[in-house]
């Protein structure tokens, strides 16, 4: 059964543009599903690229490591001079200080998060798929 009133009440909730509002949420979620997205393409390449499951599987092991060494556990600050220059210096620390920032509503500093995903996907995409062109080709 269809309530009176409910079409006029969502075009209401709608901004005139017709597109909704980036909110923070909407921002960390679509952060979330970029490292997916670039995760999910990483791992592609390297399971083309090695011939066992139990070397694909390896690749989880690095990609779960990565938190470990960034500032997500620890301000990097304190990690001795070698582990705090890997910290600064992989994907993970500044995807973890931006879905920081985004989640508790605080500025977030730059987009080198952005860039560390959209960096693996434009390189790993197309890499994936001439990988798997090679080895299903015959």
């Amino acid at each position: 059964m269809r309530r009176a009133g409910g079409r006029a009440r969502a075009a209401a909730a709608v901004p005139e543009a017709g597109i909704a509002a980036a909110t923070p949420t909407r921002e960390a979620t679509g952060l979330v599903t970029g490292y997916v997205l670039a995760m999910s393409a990483l791992a592609a390449v390297w399971g083309l690229l090695v011939k066992s499951t139990q070397a694909a599987g390896a690749f989880s092991f690095a990609v779960l490591f990565l938190p470990y060494v960034s500032d997500g556990i620890v301000p990097a600050e304190t990690m001795p001079g070698v582990l705090r220059d890997f910290a600064y210096n992989q994907p993970a620390t500044p995807i973890i200080e931006t879905l920081r920032a985004l989640l508790l509503d605080r500025p977030v500093g730059s987009s080198v998060a952005a860039a560390w995903l959209a960096g693996a996907v434009v390189v790993s995409v197309p890499v994936a798929a001439l990988l798997f062109r090679r080895r299903t080709a015959g």
